[in-house]
């Protein structure tokens, strides 16, 4: 062994030998421990305070949440039905054998109308006539969709219609369909969360299956 590490062993020697002998003593005794009772204290407050950080971040943090979630639009049936009225909407009707998809905007309607011939018509509807679309010049066409009621290709007739006071409607129990009977018409109304997304018309034994979608 040499003689730096002879020379540091006896220092700490030397120094265990002190705090024994300190330790004996009940000043430094008592002394010692209440250093030590500090430092336990310490240490609890320094663990509190984090972990009420931490806390705090997460009730943040679901509060953020709780408040998006009470944000959440909530749109009852009617707004619902005004809005289909009044806001443009992208629809695809499903009428006989015909199949339409088109946006109605300020109550016309522009489409394409397929059939089952395949053949596929550009037409225009403005609840008044009906014109089909060539070449970019609207002609009126009277036979064009003739067997079947167009006052239904644009929901606000039929929001007229179900609109009467005296008319009551059946709802369903989780209250997304309500159903209306009038003039021998029946009428069937599917909601979504915020808008309607289906109305079915069975008039004259000819069925029309109607769905929308707000236009963005």
């Amino acid at each position: 062994m040499s003689k730096k590490e002879v020379k540091k062993e006896t220092k700490e020697e030397t120094k265990k030998s002190k705090f024994k002998e300190l330790w004996k003593s009940p000043f430094y005794n008592s002394l010692f421990k209440l250093v030590m009772w500090a430092l336990f204290f310490l240490a609890v407050i320094i663990i509190g305070v984090i972990s009420s950080k931490a806390g705090n971040n997460i009730r943040t943090n679901y509060n953020i949440d709780d408040n998006e979630e009470e944000t959440v639009e909530v749109v009852n049936y009617l707004q619902m039905k005004q809005n289909i009225v009044s806001k443009d909407q992208d629809i695809t009707y499903k009428v006989k054998d015909y199949y339409i998809n088109g946006k109605i905007s300020n109550n016309i309607l522009n489409a394409t109308l397929e059939d089952n011939t395949d053949i596929i018509y550009k037409f225009k509807y403005d609840n008044e006539k009906l014109y089909q679309i060539k070449k970019n010049e609207e002609v009126e066409n009277t036979k064009l969709l003739s067997d079947i009621n167009l006052k239904y290709l644009l929901p606000k007739n039929i929001m007229d219609l179900i609109d009467d006071p005296k008319i009551i409607p059946i709802k369903s129990a989780d209250e997304k369909i309500y159903s209306y009977t009038a003039n021998n018409v029946s009428v069937s109304v599917y909601l979504g969360d915020k808008s309607i997304e289906k109305i079915i018309v069975l008039d004259n034994q000819v069925t029309y299956t109607l769905e929308y979608k707000e236009a963005v």
